[in-house]
C-alpha cells in the first residue's frame, strides 16, 4: 500500500488504549499493532507491522467439535460486509504458547468514508502462571519442574491424594487428564534438544493458561503433563481434553523454518466412589495409551 492509498489513520489513538489493538488493511497487512499488543504478545510492533496477519496468532476452537480455526478470516469477512464481531479465542505468545482472549472486531473508515481496514481489539484476564498457583512452602521445598514451572510428579501425587480425601468427606468431585506431547524427539533431533525444551515450556503454560485458576498442572514425565481439575463434570472434563489437543496442534511450537508440528494424544478420568490413587491413575494411562493408539 503506497503513500497515496493508505488510509488516514491517527496513530496515537491506539497507544491509549490498554488493550492490545491493530489495523490490517484489504490485504490483511497489519498496518498498526499498539504497546498493549507488543506487551501481551510479546512481538514489538517492528516484528509485525508490514507483516500479513498470521493465521495462528489467534485461533477460535469449536467446542462442539474441537476444532480449531484462524481468527484471519473474520477479519476478511468484516472488511467484506463491514460487520462487527466478537468471539473469544486463544492468542499466541511470541513464545509458543497460547492465551485465551476476547477479541472485538470492527471496520474503520478512512478518510474518504470508506471501510479500507478492519481494527481488532484483544484483551485476556492474566491467568496465574503456574509458579503463582503454589503456596510458598511448596516453592520453597521445590516441589515444581525445574523447566516448565508446574508442579512436580511429587507435588501433583499429592494434590491428587488431598482431593480424593475431599471427595470422600464432602462429596467433591474431580477429574484428572493426562497429557502426552508426541513429536518431541524429532524435534529435539532436527532443531537441538534446547527447542524441545522450549517446547515443552510452551505447551504446559498453554495448557496451564486454559485451566481454571482452582485447578493444578503437574509434570508427570519427560513428555507427559497431570492436569488435575476440580468439581467438574465428565462432559467438561472432555471437552478440556479436546481442546489441549487443538491448542497443542495448532501452530509449530516453538516456531521452526520447517513448520514443525507437536502432536498430543490425552485420556481423561473422572474420580468415582471406591478409587484410589493408583487407580484413578492407571485408569488415566490407559484412557491416554489408547488415544494414542487411535491416533496412530
Amino acid at each position: 500500500m503506497n503513500a497515496t492509498t493508505r488510509p488516514d489513520i491517527q496513530p496515537g489513538g491506539l497507544e491509549d488504549l490498554f488493550e492490545g489493538a491493530c489495523i490490517v488493511d484489504q490485504g490483511l497487512t497489519l498496518l498498526q499493532w499498539n504497546h498493549a499488543a507488543e506487551a501481551i504478545t510479546g512481538y514489538s510492533s517492528a516484528e509485525v507491522v508490514g507483516e500479513r496477519c498470521r493465521d495462528d496468532l489467534l485461533l477460535a476452537v469449536d467446542p462442539a467439535t474441537a476444532s480449531v480455526r484462524s481468527v484471519t478470516n473474520l477479519l476478511a469477512e468484516t472488511l467484506r460486509d463491514s460487520g462487527h464481531r466478537e468471539i473469544d479465542a486463544y492468542l499466541r505468545h511470541k513464545d509458543g504458547s497460547y492465551v485465551p482472549a476476547r477479541v472485538r472486531i470492527a471496520p474503520f473508515r478512512d478518510a474518504s468514508g470508506r471501510h479500507q481496514v478492519a481494527a481488532y481489539i484483544f484483551s485476556r484476564e492474566l491467568a496465574l502462571g503456574p509458579l503463582a498457583r503454589q503456596g510458598p512452602e511448596e516453592v520453597g521445598e521445590a516441589r515444581l519442574d525445574p523447566l516448565t514451572g508446574v508442579a512436580n510428579r511429587k507435588l501433583i501425587e499429592m494434590h491428587v491424594r488431598l482431593r480424593l480425601s475431599e471427595m470422600y468427606r464432602h462429596g467433591w468431585g474431580f477429574g484428572v487428564i493426562l497429557v502426552w506431547v508426541r513429536g518431541l524427539q524429532e524435534l529435539a533431533a532436527n532443531h537441538g534438544p534446547a527447542s524441545a525444551d522450549q517446547a515443552l515450556v510452551a505447551v504446559a503454560r498453554t495448557l496451564a493458561n486454559r485451566m481454571d485458576p482452582q485447578d493444578i498442572l503437574g509434570r508427570w514425565r519427560n513428555d507427559a503433563f497431570l492436569a488435575l481439575c476440580r468439581r467438574i463434570t465428565r462432559e467438561q472434563l472432555e471437552e478440556l481434553a479436546d481442546t489441549f489437543r487443538a491448542l497443542v496442534g495448532a501452530a509449530s511450537c516453538p516456531p521452526t523454518r520447517d513448520d514443525h508440528r507437536l502432536g498430543v494424544t490425552a485420556g481423561a478420568a473422572l474420580a468415582v466412589p471406591g478409587c484410589t490413587l493408583d487407580s484413578l491413575l492407571r485408569r488415566v494411562e490407559e484412557f491416554a495409551a489408547a488415544d494414542q493408539r487411535a491416533a496412530g
